[in-house]
């Protein structure tokens, strides 16, 4: 019940990087307790002790770092739809209907292959004559269609979740 407010106000993910946080700690405080115990009991004077010590401390050492970056990644604002130039993105244009065209020079595309019965498709970055980008996302394999480094114009249609390429000029 403690956390129900902040469910409301931050959603599940709050929740799921919490138990995350708590549990890292846990596990990261768990393999202490056995390096102490190795400790009060002398077992460190032999080489099973020794090297149990030295795993326990890896372990916990482990776990430290996943609570820390756990936390970090808690604290961290949203994630910033930034360029590699620093430049804010763009998603795709208007998805109204009818056609609509898109130019710029080809920076990446990444192709995504989806479950049985769904749609694969792709996210092209096209980068404009200045610094500003845009990721459209199109249905199906344009890996070929679209090379890195091209300047092009294409022409989309809006089709279910995704755009459909219906026409590609190389500039």
């Amino acid at each position: 019940m403690a956390f129900a407010g902040r469910t409301a106000i931050y959603g599940r993910a709050f929740v799921g990087f919490l138990f995350m946080l708590i549990l890292s700690v846990v596990l990261c405080l768990l393999p202490l307790v056995g390096v102490a115990l190795i400790l009060t009991q002398s077992w460190v004077t032999t080489v099973d002790g020794l090297f149990m010590s030295l795993i326990l401390l890896a372990m916990s050492g482990i776990f430290a770092l996943n609570a820390f970056l756990e936390f970090r990644a808690m604290r961290a604002p949203v994630a910033k739809t930034k360029g590699p130039s620093g430049e804010p993105m763009t998603f795709g244009g208007s998805r109204g209907e009818g056609v609509r065209r898109e130019r710029g020079l080809v920076q990446s595309v990444s192709f995504y292959e989806a479950a049985v019965g769904q749609p694969n498709s792709s996210l092209v970055v096209l980068k404009d004559g200045g610094s500003a980008m845009r990721v459209l996302a199109v249905e199906g394999d344009v890996r070929n269609l679209l090379p890195t480094g091209k300047r092009v114009e294409i022409t989309c249609q809006p089709k279910g979740q995704f755009d459909s390429v219906v026409e590609v000029q190389y500039l």
